[in-house]
């Protein structure tokens, strides 16, 4: 198993002290699926780093490209964009895109389906559902 981590600490503007936030993003492949993890939060100031791994892995997936949120704790809406965006890319470079919600997250599965994009993206609660799929 190929396991690759980095992860970035960030200081949010205005936040009134210079606490922290991060996303830490892993990448890994399990039975022959680039499999992206993110943990923390998505937001304006970490979308980019996530914007830049999303891409990193459907450069490197052979067909199906599995993110997994389950470790993510806030995804706002610049978050959610970069997963709209993610889909596209793998239509565009003809690879399945699959993400995991994990059971029960609601800073994930609200946000995504308040703005619909659960219409138009596939979900799963676990990774091991997510790889066993029919495609």
């Amino acid at each position: 198993m190929e396991v690759a981590r980095y992860c970035a600490a960030v200081h949010k503007p205005g936040s009134g002290h210079q606490a922290a936030e991060q996303l830490t993003v892993g990448n890994r492949t399990v039975r022959d699926v680039a499999v992206l993890d993110l943990a923390g939060e998505i937001d304006i100031v970490t979308a980019d780093q996530m914007q830049e791994a999303v891409r990193e892995t459907i450069d490197r997936a052979v067909r199906l490209l599995v993110i997994d949120l389950s470790g993510v704790r806030f995804l706002g809406s610049t978050g959610l964009a970069v997963l709209a965006e993610a889909d596209s890319l793998a239509r565009d470079a003809d690879k399945l895109l699959r993400l995991v919600s994990g059971s029960g997250n609601h800073a994930v599965l609200r946000p995504i389906q308040l703005t619909g994009l659960d219409r138009v993206l596939t979900l799963f609660e676990q990774l091991d559902d997510a790889l066993a799929a029919d495609s």
